[in-house]
């Protein structure tokens, strides 16, 4: 029999070799079946992924989001967000957890974004971090925050940069481990009315540089596909959207060549669009 530590050791490993364990998580069904290669890309799930990007967001939008970390919900992901553009800039607030009863990690974001001019856009957000171990072991409490960049270098391509946690925080008092630093940067090519093609480079400043890339078609109204790849784990993405006048639904789905599938699955509503 597998004890607690056991269980909570085992489940901890398997989140880790995802990229999480209080690092930055990409939250998104769309930006899930492009192979989360979405730092240049404008889109609702920007307020966690690059808050820049929220500038040019045009309505009060709300989302929920749910990820099935390799089929076990143990390792479920759970996400809602809210981005409301204002003349002052736009507004995001942003709320995931991962895990269950015995260890989870709550992530809650305070995001703003506004443009310089008609090519760049910046935005920053506070981040509060707690993880929850159970059995007495108790909560640790911490703070962060992140910045983005948005250029448009061409009438079709984007180019963002994203850096999470720049400054070293500690996750224990006294100790030396931090929360993973991660840089991030790429780019967006609208090729066509159908076709869009997103790259990008992430990179924890102690792991290997990890590559994505992702392709959007726009089959026929109201659909859209998605595809993507990564490296360090290789992996590969794949998803589909469905677009209403006001409602966008993704559906999407990771595969590891070891852990196997992560479905994903995100529903973004428009609630008014700005002036």
């Amino acid at each position: 029999m597998v004890g607690l530590r056991g269980l909570i050791s085992i489940l901890l490993a398997l989140h880790l070799s995802a990229g999480a364990g209080n690092g930055l998580v990409i939250s998104g069904g769309r930006p899930a079946g492009l192979g989360n290669a979405v730092v240049g890309l404008v889109d609702f799930w920007a307020v966690r992924n690059n808050q820049a990007a929220m500038a040019e967001w045009k309505s009060i939008s709300a989302g929920v989001y749910y990820e099935n970390r390799f089929l076990m919900n143990e390792l479920s992901v759970k996400a809602a967000a809210l981005v409301i553009p204002s003349r002052l800039g736009s507004f995001g607030l942003s709320f995931s957890n991962f895990g269950f009863s015995l260890y989870n990690e709550t992530i809650a974001g305070l995001g703003y974004a506004r443009r310089f001019g008609r090519y760049l856009s910046v935005g920053v957000q506070l981040d509060y971090l707690r993880t929850h171990i159970g059995e007495g072991y108790g909560n640790r409490n911490l703070i962060t925050f992140e910045v983005g960049l948005l250029a448009h270098p061409g009438r079709k391509m984007t180019i963002g940069v994203h850096v999470y946690s720049p400054y070293p925080v500690k996750m224990v008092r006294g100790g030396k481990e931090t929360i993973p630093t991660t840089i991030r940067m790429g780019g967006v090519y609208q090729c066509s009315s159908k076709i869009l093609i997103t790259v990008e480079a992430e990179k924890e400043l102690k792991e290997k540089a990890r590559l994505k890339a992702g392709l959007e078609f726009h089959a026929a109204k109201p659909l859209s596909l998605q595809v993507g790849a990564s490296s360090s784990p290789g992996m590969i993405f794949f998803g589909v959207g469905l677009h209403l006048s006001r409602l966008d639904f993704h559906l999407a789905s990771s595969y590891h060549p070891v852990l196997g599938y992560s479905p994903q699955a995100s529903l973004v509503f428009q609630i008014s669009r700005k002036n």
